[in-house]
């Protein structure tokens, strides 16, 4: 008897809009980020694994973080973390670098002023595990925007982004990096755009081809590398498994649902989980994503929350479409 499970192998494909080695062997565009094989092998991570670990001062080393992501070619103006504090006068701590200033540290305290500001800030978003969140002050004034972009714009920032820094024990820090320069952080992101509309088209590593006009929307043009390829490591994926015995019953957005007997269950999940990141390997040049796999057993049925109230009112109406019946006759 085969028994339903799912193997929920969740593939981030806005990776490949992050990862520049997959982004050049996709389009072909120059750039001066270093091509790496792997997540450990960039230079930034390497270093935080290596040199970086070994800083203890915390001025010390955020200066250090900056100066290796400018050398790396992330050229950021400012850097500056956020750590909320369980103190009674004391809301949080946060170091700043700024390029030519050095680092400093601040402190913010538990009055309504700094609650205020914290409030309606990108700040409030990253520590409750939201995000990132990104403001481009020369663009385009949006209403309501925060209230620190009118700050970030007249220091000359282009461009910021406010990420959450996960810790072991559920808490969530904050970094956020800013940027002077014309473009912001998006170079390959607006190369890829001026690439499609100067040529009048568009392409997937296997040649899915999407032909772009004068109307063309510039932002679906952005998302085209991320979710065109993220669907061609899907269906490759599919397909492998096929081909190696796994039942697929469906992709299910970035995910693959199969099943397998009870008692082949662990090592069909294995497998898939190698076809993911082999079909990865295929599609981004080498570089691997990782996924993670949701095993359902028998009895339970697997379910999504986000279709639960699809899923009571398709069974609502089956319910009350059998009862007709049944009157009926």
């Amino acid at each position: 008897m085969l028994l339903p499970i799912s193997v929920a192998c969740v593939v981030t494909v806005t990776t490949t809009a992050d990862n520049p080695r997959a982004f050049r062997a996709l389009y072909q565009i120059n750039d001066n980020w270093p091509m790496t094989d792997s997540i450990e092998s960039h230079p930034v991570i390497s270093w935080l694994l290596t040199q970086g670990r070994r800083l203890v001062r915390s001025n010390e080393f955020l200066e250090a973080f900056a100066l290796r992501l400018r050398k790396s070619g992330i050229e950021v103006t400012r850097v500056t973390t956020g750590v909320p504090i369980l103190h009674p006068q004391i809301y949080s701590f946060s170091g700043r670098w700024q390029l030519g200033r050095g680092t400093s540290e601040r402190l913010f305290r538990a009055d309504l002023d700094d609650f205020r500001s914290l409030e309606n800030s990108p700040i409030k978003i990253v520590y409750g595990g939201g995000g990132p969140v990104r403001c481009r002050p020369m663009a385009a004034a949006t209403h309501p925007e925060f209230p620190i972009v009118e700050d970030l714009r007249q220091d000359g920032i282009t461009d910021y982004v406010a990420f959450k820094v996960p810790f072991a024990d559920g808490s969530h820090k904050a970094l956020t990096l800013a940027t002077t320069r014309r473009t912001g952080f998006w170079r390959w992101s607006d190369q890829v755009v001026d690439h499609a509309m100067l040529t009048g088209s568009i392409y997937t590593t296997f040649g899915w081809m999407l032909h772009v006009g004068a109307d063309s929307n510039p932002r679906s043009l952005r998302n085209f590398p991320m979710q065109a390829n993220g669907a061609e490591m899907l269906r490759l994926a599919c397909c492998l498994a096929t081909e190696r015995g796994i039942e697929v019953c469906a992709p299910v957005h970035d995910a693959v649902l199969i099943m397998a007997p009870i008692d082949r269950i662990e090592a069909d999940v294995v497998t898939m989980q190698d076809i993911m990141c082999e079909a990865s390997r295929v599609v981004l040049a080498g570089f691997e994503l990782g996924s993670d796999a949701k095993i359902v057993r028998h009895p339970d049925r697997y379910s999504d929350k986000r279709g639960a109230g699809m899923w009571a009112e398709v069974v609502r109406l089956i319910g009350a479409a059998e009862t007709e019946t049944a009157s009926v006759a």
